[in-house]
Formats: C-alpha cells, structure tokens, sequence
C-alpha cells in the first residue's frame, strides 16, 4: 500500500490483476498490452479442420501435457487429427515427446521450436484450434495473437482466462486439467460452424482492442490527465 499510495495513477493491463489491486483500496484503470495486427492475417473460419496449435515454452506452469492427452483422446473419434507445439524448451519437452510416444500420437505432433512474428502467422494459417493448456495464467498474448488471426481458442479456466475470454463468445473455457473437457469442446467446435464462426469473429474484436490504434490513445489520454493534475 506504501508504495503504491506514491503512484499518481495505477494501470494494469488486465481486470484480473486489476482486482488484485483494488482489494488493497486503489483505484487502477486497465490498459491491455499492445499486439501488432499487421502481424497477423485474419481468417474467419466456421468449418474447423482438426489441425490443432498450442504456443508457450515448455515448462510446467503451462502444461504442455494436457495438450497430447487432448490429441490422444481425439484421435480415437479423429485419426487424421494433428497437433503442432511450438515454443521453447524449458526443461518439459522430453516429457511430451515421452508422453507422445507412450500414448502412441508421436506421428501426430510436430515441435517446430520458438516462433517469431511471420514464423506465428505461417504456422497460425495452418490451424483451426487453439488450445491453451495452463495451470496459472494472466492475459497470455499468443491467445490475443491466436485471436486475432481467428483461431478459436479451448482454454483452461485459469486465473485471468474468464476475465480474458467469455464462455462460448470469445472462446471455450474447461477446468484446470481436464483432458476429457477440453477434447470436448474441440469435437464440439468441429461440429458446430456457427459456434466455431462466432468465436472466430469475435475473437477478431477481442484482439482489435490491444491494438495500437485502440491502446495508444488511453495512455495519451492518463497522461494528460495526470499532467493537468
């Protein structure tokens, strides 16, 4: 409270850290971080392939796990479906490959490595579904990036996810964990073109608002305010 007592304004790029904040008295306006829109081409899409995306680094907080057991699960009902894993090693990748191969969808998964900007848009075209495996999450920016290329997002209801992402809107939320719930959702998406064309439309809009055009001018906006005191 001392310290943030000095502030003369407070910003927090989510509602879910925000309310953290406000427990403590404060008021705190929220400003999302930015993501570059040109960076990543829209698609809308409604009839799904199963060609699922998972993008964080590989480490526990995040995982990855959950993800395979997803692709093994589908893979009874979809033996054509595919996943592709993308990010750093930060000591779970020998885990999944372990885990792939044990539930026998190694042929299935592809780890093409961290991704930069166009490597995130080539390898984003290429999918239909986006799936976000964390235990502990805030406003993850590869589900804003997912977002706005129109990816439908299946993400654990973790944290900051519910303040980021409305229940059949702007993405479909599952427990913390459940494999069964999130393959669920994912066969519910393939077979539902409306839902699927409704998340990936709105997921559009969600993005819009961490763009430049959009996030720029309130903080212009905070500084005058407290430049005019």
């Amino acid at each position: 409270r001392r310290v943030l007592a000095r502030a003369d304004a407070l910003v927090a790029p989510s509602e879910y850290l925000a309310q953290a904040v406000k427990l403590l008295g404060f008021d705190v306006e929220v400003i999302p971080n930015v993501v570059d829109l040109a960076l990543y081409d829209y698609r809308h899409r409604t009839d799904l392939r199963p060609r699922l995306f998972w993008m964080r680094s590989f480490e526990p907080l995040y995982n990855p796990e959950m993800a395979v057991r997803v692709l093994a699960r589908m893979r009874e009902e979809l033996p054509d479906v595919t996943l592709t894993m993308a990010g750093q090693d930060k000591g779970s990748l020998s885990v999944v490959r372990a885990l792939a191969a044990k539930l026998g969808v190694a042929d299935a998964v592809r780890f093409p490595g961290f991704l930069g900007p166009s490597a995130k848009g080539y390898e984003g075209a290429r999918h239909d579904v986006f799936l976000n495996t964390n235990h502990i999450d805030n406003m993850p920016v590869a589900a804003v990036e997912a977002s706005a290329m129109g990816i439908p997002i299946v993400a654990t209801a973790v944290g900051g996810i519910p303040y980021l992402l409305t229940h059949e809107e702007t993405g479909m939320l599952v427990p913390d964990d459940d494999d069964e719930a999130m393959s669920d959702a994912v066969l519910r998406l393939l077979s539902d073109p409306e839902l699927a064309g409704r998340l990936s439309e709105n997921g559009r809009r969600l993005a819009e608002e961490s763009s430049s055009e959009r996030v720029l001018p309130r903080w212009r906006a905070l500084f005058d305010e407290v430049v005019s005191g």
